[in-house]
């Protein structure tokens, strides 16, 4: 549920200023590496608990969009318990 991890997206006609979505967040930050690739920075998840979202990629300046459903699954935030003691 962090976020921070890499993801590649494959597909065809993305356009240089392309935006990522994971559910309702955007990409932390989208690389361009050609018309038919990018690669997004999954941003923190809505919930700590995790879960999957949706994924859409977005070309606004020709208003192209394409989502594929449940596509990015978020783990659990892990939380650790440590008692310090004398």
């Amino acid at each position: 549920a962090e976020g921070g991890v890499d993801v590649m997206v494959q597909g065809r006609n993305f356009a240089p200023n392309a935006e990522l979505w994971f559910g309702d967040r955007r990409a932390a930050r989208v690389v361009y590496l050609g018309p038919e690739a990018l690669i997004g920075e999954a941003p923190q998840a809505a919930a700590l608990s995790g879960g999957t979202v949706d994924m859409t990629a977005l070309n606004p300046s020709v208003g192209l969009r394409a989502v594929l459903p449940g596509a990015f699954a978020y783990a659990p935030v892990t939380r650790v318990l440590l008692s310090l003691r004398e």
